[in-house]
């Protein structure tokens, strides 16, 4: 479990879960274990061949039953939903239950797994169910409770104080639910130049091959672009730099927190349509060749080794990704330079070990942080 790395945004689970001392968990910790890290860990406790998974088998159904489960979970608390999902949120929650009477023929049906039958039509009728989630609100009465619980007031004083105590958790409700105060805070803490003397003392000269990188990206927008190394140039040649300023984070959205170290360092990016993903190296601020400022991710690209192949001896395996909702890949050693505008969210994710899933090294298994109910898919 400390090997799992989750972005700035997902609850934090207790270092030591599964002892007792720990406390109970609250719903939001659930959510993030069965969204991110049970995903992300329960592969390669199950999983030893990727070509030999026998559905049938009580490991198998074990390890469908838990990513059914996972997957409707994933469905219930998307940002957005369609009737699709709705079809599938009955769909495998049927199949959560056929399994789990399989693996445990002596299970009881309690009430909630009755309630769940109805959420499909809820989310039919009333669309994302997060909007009509009380995490933070339920975030509020636990820290009521720890308050109350710690203070021997008097029952008069706790009546003088239940209107100013009102507002002020009302207050932090409102903020505990934005993320933007993140981006409020780490302005504070990383205050910005103007002027001349912006970020000048933290320039540095970009290697060879990092330049020539820099420069064929350069030319996608402005293809006149000249090597800084091609003397002489002609007046009023288009030069680019070998200089930039190296930054450790960068605020893409209202929502997305980039940076160089962990925990927000994987990301998920558009290309050309496609959906890909990468780990940032580096994030460097440059001087475009018509006196404009711009930032670029260095990254190192994510291959995704196992995308939907009906026909693939590993069709099971990749069935599972998709039910958990990730990827699972191999880290490029080339880089590559990307718009801050391609991005689309940060992903958690779990470096691997060697020849895990049969990647010999660089290894990595990475699950989107973006409230959708299921991965797009490459074919």
């Amino acid at each position: 479990m400390r090997d799992v790395v989750m972005p700035t945004g997902i609850t934090q689970l207790p270092s030591n879960l599964g002892q007792s001392n720990h406390g109970k968990l609250k719903a939001i910790q659930w959510h993030s274990m069965f969204a991110y890290l049970i995903p992300l860990l329960i592969l390669e406790l199950y999983i030893i061949d990727v070509d030999n998974i026998v559905p049938e088998s009580n490991r198998g159904q074990t390890l469908l039953n838990i990513s059914y489960l996972c997957q409707c979970t994933n469905i219930v608390c998307a940002k957005k939903v369609s009737e699709n999902d709705a079809k599938l949120f009955e769909m495998f929650y049927k199949k959560y239950t056929e399994t789990l009477k399989t693996i445990f023929p002596e299970a009881k049906i309690n009430p909630n797994h009755h309630y769940a039958l109805h959420l499909g039509q809820q989310l039919r009728q009333w669309g994302p169910l997060y909007q009509v989630a009380e995490f933070h609100g339920e975030q509020l009465v636990g820290v009521l409770q720890q308050y109350f619980l710690s203070t021997n007031m008097v029952l008069g004083v706790v009546a003088q104080m239940d209107k100013t105590m009102m507002l002020r958790f009302n207050q932090l409700q409102w903020l505990t639910g934005s993320n933007t105060i993140y981006e409020e805070i780490l302005d504070q803490n990383d205050p910005k130049e103007t002027g001349s003397q912006k970020n000048i003392r933290n320039l540095i000269e970009l290697e060879e091959t990092e330049y020539e990188n820099l420069l064929s990206y350069v030319k996608l927008t402005s293809p006149s672009t000249q090597d800084h190394r091609n003397l002489p140039h002609p007046k009023g040649s288009l030069v680019l730099h070998p200089y930039v300023t190296p930054k450790l984070r960068m605020q893409v959205s209202e929502y997305v927190l980039v940076s160089v170290l962990k925990p927000n360092n994987c990301v998920q990016y558009k290309e050309s349509g496609q959906t890909l993903y990468g780990l940032v190296q580096q994030i460097f601020e440059f001087k475009q060749p018509n006196g404009r400022h711009e930032v670029v991710f260095l990254i190192n690209p994510i291959n995704n080794l196992f995308p939907k192949d009906l026909q693939s001896p590993s069709k099971w395996f990749r069935y599972i990704l998709f039910l958990l909702k990730v990827v699972v890949g191999q880290i490029d050693d080339e880089f590559l330079y990307l718009a801050p505008k391609c991005v689309c969210s940060t992903a958690a994710y779990r470096l691997l070990s060697s020849n895990v899933f049969g990647i010999p090294e660089g290894g990595i298994i990475l699950q989107p942080y973006d409230y959708d109910s299921q991965l797009e898919l490459l074919t």
